[in-house]
Order: C-alpha cells, then sequence, then structure tokens
C-alpha cells in the first residue's frame, strides 16, 4: 500500500494540500490535515460549497463538520460507512478508500479538453451563450443612461425608415414558384441598409393586416379615408407655400410698395379652397349614402335570386332523377315485347322448332366441351411453365433479400467506423496539441512503472488464486471418490461376513471388530473437518484483529476519552454560565 499512499499525497499537493515531506504514509495523517484534504477536493468537485479548511476549537462545531462532510461525499455516491467519525477518529483503511474515491472524482485536464467543441457550429454556440450570459450579467438601466457599448444597440437614437418589400405570398402555379426562386431577390438585399430591415418589415406586416376588407362598405370607407388623409396633407403643403409666400412677400417689401396686391391673392386662394373643401366633402358624404343604398337594394335581389336558383336546382335535379327512371322502365318493356313478339312468331310450327332448339343446344355443348379439351392441352405446359418460373423468382428473390440486408448491414457498419474514425482523429489532434503543453517535470514514468507492477502482481495473486481453488476441486473429488469407494467396500464386506457370522465365531468377532473401525474412522474424520473449521475460524479472527490493529483503536480510544473531558468542560462552563445569568 505503501505506493498507493504516495500516489494519493502526490496529488493531494498537486491540488494545494499543505502536507510536509516526512508524511510518506497516510496513517501518520491527523485530523487537521484529513479535514484539509477532503475539503479541497469537494471544493474542486464541487465548488461553491463553503466550508472551512480549518478545524474549529469547539466539539459541537467539530461534530456538526463532520457530519457536513459526511453527507458531501455521501451525495457525491460514496458507499461505504462514512459519518463524522471518519474525519475526526479516521482509521487508515476508511481514510485510503475515502481518499481515492475523492480522488477519481477529481476533474481532469484530458476530460476537459476532450469535452470541448472542435466544429464550427459548436464554438459559434459557444460564443453566443458566452455573449448572451455576459450581456445578462450586466445590470439593466434606460436607454438614455447608455451612450456607449452594448446597451446602447437598438436605442432610439435611429430613425423609422422603411422601404416597400416584394414578398408575395398569394401565387399560385409553376411561374410563381419560378419567379420566387430564381428571380425574387431576399429582403436582405432589397434593403440598402440594415436600419432599413426591420422597419420595413413593421410596415409590411401593418400592410397586409390592414389591407383586406371583408365587405364593398368597408372598401369604401377604407378609399374615402385615404382620399380625406391625402387631401389634407395637401392642404398642409398649400399652407405651408401660402407662408412661404408671405414669407417672401415681407421681404420684397423692403424693396417696393407694390407687393400688396401680390399679398391678398393668396389669402383669397385660401379661403375659396376651403369653401369648395367643404362641398366636396358633403358631395363625397351624400354619394356615400346612395352607394351603401343601392349596395343594400343589390344584396337584398342577389339573396332573393339565390334562393329561386336554389328552388329550381332542386326541382331540376327531382325532374331528372323521373326521367331516368322512366327511361329504364322504357328499356325494360321494349325488351319484354321483343321476347314476346319472337315467341308469337315461333308458335304456328312449335315442335319443329323445339327439336331445331334441341339440335343447337346440343352443337353448343359438344363445342364447349372440344374447347375445354384443347383449353386443357394448352393450359397444362403453360401452368407448369409459370409454376417454374415462380419457384426461380421466389428464390432469386430470397437470395436478392438476403443480399441487400447485408448491403444495409455493411453500409451502417461503415457509418459507424467513419464516425469512430472521425471522433478518433479529433481526439488525436487535440492529445497531440495537448502534450507540449504539459508539465515536462513531473515523473509521471515511475508512477506508471508502479502501476504496472501493481497490475502484475494482482495478475499473479489471481493465477495462484485460480490454481489454489484448482486444487481445492480437485482434492475435494478425490475425497468424495474415497469415501464412496469406503463405502461400497464397507457394505460388500459387511454383507459378506455377516453371512459366515451366524456360523462362524472368528466371523462374528471380525464383524464387531468391522463395525468399531468404521464408527472410529467416521469420528476421525469428523475430527479432522472439525480442525479444519477451527482452522479457517483462527485465520478470520486473526484478520480480523489485524484489520481492528490497523484502525488504531487504542489512539482513537485515547482521542474520544480526551474530546469527552473537553466536553464535559465545556458543559460546566456553559452551565455556569447560566446559574450566574440566572441569579
Amino acid at each position: 500500500m505503501e505506493e498507493v499512499d504516495n500516489i494519493i499525497i502526490h496529488s493531494l499537493r498537486q491540488i494545494g494540500c499543505n502536507i510536509e515531506e516526512d508524511v510518506t504514509n497516510l496513517g501518520r495523517f491527523n485530523t487537521e490535515l484529513v479535514v484539509e484534504a477532503t475539503v479541497r477536493c469537494l471544493d474542486i468537485i464541487r465548488p461553491g460549497l463553503g466550508i472551512s479548511t480549518i478545524v474549529p476549537a469547539n466539539m459541537a462545531a467539530r461534530f456538526r463538520l463532520g457530519a457536513t462532510l459526511a453527507q458531501a461525499c455521501s451525495e457525491l455516491g460514496h458507499r461505504g460507512d462514512i459519518g463524522y467519525q471518519t474525519f475526526l477518529y479516521s482509521s487508515e483503511v476508511d481514510l485510503r478508500r475515502l481518499l481515492m474515491f475523492l480522488i477519481e472524482k477529481l476533474p481532469k485536464e484530458s476530460d476537459k479538453s476532450l469535452n470541448e467543441p472542435t466544429s464550427r457550429i459548436a464554438l459559434l454556440e459557444r460564443q453566443i451563450s458566452g455573449a448572451v450570459s455576459s450581456d445578462l450579467s450586466l445590470p439593466w438601466l434606460p436607454h438614455y443612461c447608455h451612450k456607449r457599448g452594448v446597451r446602447n444597440k437598438g436605442c432610439t437614437d435611429r430613425r423609422y425608415r422603411s422601404v416597400d418589400l416584394d414578398i408575395s405570398t398569394q401565387g399560385h402555379g409553376d411561374d410563381f414558384q419560378d419567379y420566387r426562386v430564381h428571380y425574387q431577390k431576399p429582403i436582405t438585399d432589397q434593403v440598402p441598409d440594415d436600419q432599413y430591415l426591420v422597419p420595413s418589415l413593421v410596415s409590411h406586416n401593418a400592410k397586409l393586416i390592414h389591407e383586406s376588407a371583408t365587405n364593398i362598405i368597408e372598401r369604401l370607407q377604407w378609399l374615402d379615408m385615404h382620399k380625406l388623409s391625402n387631401e389634407t396633407v395637401e392642404d398642409k403643403v398649400y399652407s405651408k407655400n401660402d407662408v412661404q409666400s408671405r414669407f417672401t412677400l415681407n421681404q420684397r417689401l423692403q424693396f417696393s410698395q407694390n407687393t400688396q396686391s401680390e399679398e391678398k391673392i393668396p389669402v383669397t386662394q385660401a379661403h375659396t379652397e376651403t369653401v369648395t373643401s367643404l362641398s366636396r366633402e358633403e358631395r363625397r358624404e351624400l354619394k356615400i349614402d346612395q352607394v351603401k343604398s343601392e349596395c343594400e337594394s343589390l344584396r337584398s335581389n342577389l339573396d332573393e335570386l339565390q334562393v329561386n336558383v336554389k328552388q329550381l336546382s332542386s326541382k331540376l335535379s327531382q325532374v331528372d332523377v323521373t326521367l331516368r327512371n322512366a327511361e329504364k322502365e322504357v328499356k325494360d318493356s321494349e325488351e319484354r315485347r321483343k321476347i314476346k313478339a319472337r315467341t308469337y312468331d315461333l308458335l304456328p310450327n312449335g315442335e319443329e322448332n323445339i327439336k331445331k332448339l334441341e339440335a343447337l343446344v346440343e352443337a353448343s355443348a359438344n363445342k364447349l366441351i372440344n374447347l375445354a379439351t384443347q383449353w386443357e392441352r394448352h393450359r397444362r405446359p403453360l401452368v407448369e411453365k409459370y409454376r417454374d418460373e415462380r419457384a426461380k423468382y421466389s428464390t432469386k428473390a430470397s437470395t436478392s433479400r438476403k443480399k441487400l440486408d447485408e448491403i444495409k448491414l455493411l453500409r451502417e457498419k461503415e457509418k459507424e467506423l467513419i464516425e469512430e474514425s472521425r471522433n478518433k482523429d479529433q481526439q488525436c489532434t487535440q492529445l497531440l496539441a495537448e502534450i507540449p503543453k504539459l508539465p515536462k517535470e513531473s515523473n509521471r514514468s515511475a508512477y506508471t512503472q508502479r502501476i504496472l507492477e501493481i497490475i502484475n502482481n494482482v495478475r499473479k495473486q489471481r493465477c495462484e488464486i485460480d490454481k489454489v481453488l484448482a486444487d481445492t476441486r480437485e482434492i475435494q473429488k478425490d475425497i468424495n471418490t474415497l469415501t464412496g469407494r469406503l463405502e461400497r467396500s464397507f457394505t460388500v464386506a459387511d454383507e459378506l461376513i455377516f453371512k459366515d457370522a451366524k456360523s462362524n465365531e472368528a466371523s462374528r468377532k471380525a464383524y464387531k471388530l468391522l463395525a468399531t473401525l468404521h464408527s472410529d474412522c467416521a469420528e476421525l474424520v469428523t475430527l479432522v473437518e472439525e480442525i479444519g473449521a477451527t482452522v479457517r475460524e483462527i485465520r478470520d479472527l486473526e484478520e480480523q484483529i489485524d484489520s481492528e490493529s490497523a484502525k488504531n483503536v487504542g489512539a482513537n480510544l485515547e482521542r474520544i476519552t480526551a474530546d469527552l473531558k473537553q466536553m464535559k468542560q465545556e458543559t460546566a462552563t456553559l452551565m455556569a454560565q447560566l446559574q450566574s445569568k440566572n441569579s
């Protein structure tokens, strides 16, 4: 176990544990060092636990610290018996198991490098997640507080500028699809700059929402509102032109006095246009009322016409059904009439006609028999040929299916092998890149040599154990065969001597001696078995004694007694403080 202890101590020194050079095995670890090693390992495995590496002086705090460390180790998956005593009164075997478990759980640099993404998509996703996390980590502030950096993006300093977009989605047919695929530009190319993209999409979406009217009246109202908005814009433009003309006239008044007539002309024009605009609005309202009334009358007429059309179509369908039924009845009656007319024509020469019909029936029957025999002659070879071809096709189909299945399996294996080769190539490139980064001072060859020696020793021990088990099995088989022979020989001797014991006195004595010999041998065998069982129990007890002695029970008892005395002193001081407070 010295090699294992050296490896554990070296790994603990690498993670920052303050272990002195004279400490060469885990038996020399004290409570402070055990707690420090476990806390540092847990901080690396699960950062953020916040457990202190310093052992407190108070016994209650020590017990709480040991309980928290035991709970953390059990949450990681430690299956052994663990508690506060593992850290405060540790044994060498339990401490070795615990530290080996924690060192195996430590994250390795190779695992980190292998888990890092290598493809472009994975790297892009990693960059995006990093940028989003960095943005979310910043505190929120209003837009006017940010004049630089990422938070100023999307601010209201930018103007709302939109462009008409060509996004046609209502067409159908091959020409429309050809236009969309080959000639229609993408949205990003239709916009002159990125600032126009979002406003253009918002404007196009608003047009699509508000451009579809449900009926004629809503369309007319929408057109009137559109015209009114255009006229108000024209009036505003005209008023602006008027103001500009007055401003220019005021400037001209400084140079000449004949501009007063020019100043009155736009005022009169504006007054007349306001009057005309009012008259236009009244006319427009009258026209809208007339169009609404006409639409209502047309709608009522259209509803009446639709009702009449439905009634006439139902009547027409009924008439068609009755006409078809009448035509069928007429055809049936016509066929019956023809049959009856033929029978009436044949009635005068009834016997001759019956004989002729019988002759025709016999001739037709003979023809059918001849045709059936000819068909059977032709049918047999064709059926046999069909069956042969079908059997050949079935065999070919089965072989082709088997080959197809084999091809599919080979393709799947090929894909798996290609993926494995890619993964291995990536791992190889990563490992080759990491080789120069690794520290060259660490003497890993010695550790690997020790590990290989340990593995070889374990293999040798396994081989020896297998040999011992094989020998014990062979010995058990020999024992079973010998016991069987002994029983058989005893039964044979017993029968032979018992036959002669009735008439011969010596055979009687021999029979008695045989029985006593058999019982004595059985007692000897049982005694040997009991001796072997006791020897095994002695070995088990010796192993238990060694394990208990390795646990340092005496030292742990001394620690426990010292801790108990300390706890009694602490309780006495607390009781004295309580009595002083109460008094």
